[in-house]
């Protein structure tokens, strides 16, 4: 899925160029690796180089409030500190709500990533905030943020609630499903909550690697494979699942 158009002057002029590669075969090559503008250079360092992005990230490079702290709150998630992205997401959204007429494009892809930055923190108000986001991405007729909205709850549901309710959600997202890659995606997050349940007895270690970047932000639109899965794995579900200890111990 292509990235969702983003309106307006989005980046300053920057004072000094990109050092240009000798060769136009290598100039090419190069844009194609880190994007031909600006702004698709930035998506591709918050992936590769989220430190250095997170000191990039200024009023004066991106003067675009909305782009700028959504742009901040998704370095700071792939840095791991989702309570600073929660904060950084949630001025984004404030932006994007008061511009008339209000944009898809700009206040989506900001309530995605305050929903995603909620689950990874673990908040309190994390089913909520994707019951938000699955409200709002149904309002404006985004498929592709509702299936990410649907995702996120069922894992904010597993965390707070009841994993056999989240693995309910989930197959009813994978059942209504027509898209083949988002249909993939849940299958995945399915299989994950069956792991998991699986080894429930067990210590719960989190992932030690940094969050996945967040499905359908500015960076990554598309419902990636790993995304949902990494959330699940994040923290320790509720476990209200029928498995016995000798059944566990069998399916680990």
């Amino acid at each position: 899925m292509s990235r969702h158009r983003v309106t307006g002057q989005l980046l300053a002029e920057p004072g000094t160029e990109v050092n240009q590669v000798q060769g136009r075969n290598a100039d090419e090559a190069l844009a194609d690796l880190l994007g031909h503008t600006e702004l698709e250079r930035l998506y591709s360092m918050v992936l590769a180089f989220p430190r250095a992005t997170d000191r990039l990230l200024s009023e004066r490079r991106v003067p675009d409030p909305v782009v700028r702290y959504t742009l901040r709150a998704e370095t700071a998630l792939r840095l791991d500190r989702p309570r600073e992205a929660m904060t950084l997401a949630s001025g984004a959204v404030d932006h994007a709500v008061q511009e008339a007429p209000v944009d898809p494009g700009r206040l989506l892809p900001a309530a995605t990533i305050l929903a995603d930055a909620a689950v990874v923190a673990g908040a309190p108000d994390a089913v909520r905030s994707c019951i938000d986001l699955a409200d709002l991405a149904g309002q404006f007729g985004d498929e592709h943020r509702a299936a990410v909205a649907a995702g996120l709850h069922a894992v904010a549901v597993y965390q707070q609630e009841s994993c056999r309710q989240a693995a309910h959600l989930l197959d009813r997202l994978g059942r209504g499903c027509t898209d083949s890659g988002i249909a993939a995606a849940i299958a995945l997050a399915c299989d994950t909550v069956t792991v998991c349940c699986a080894s429930r007895d067990q210590p719960h270690w989190p992932p030690a690697t940094l969050p996945v970047i967040t499905s359908g932000g500015l960076v990554q639109s598309a419902l990636t494979p790993l995304f949902l899965p990494d959330r699940f794995q994040r923290w320790p579900g509720i476990h209200d699942c029928p498995l016995t200890s000798s059944s566990t111990r069998s399916l680990v």
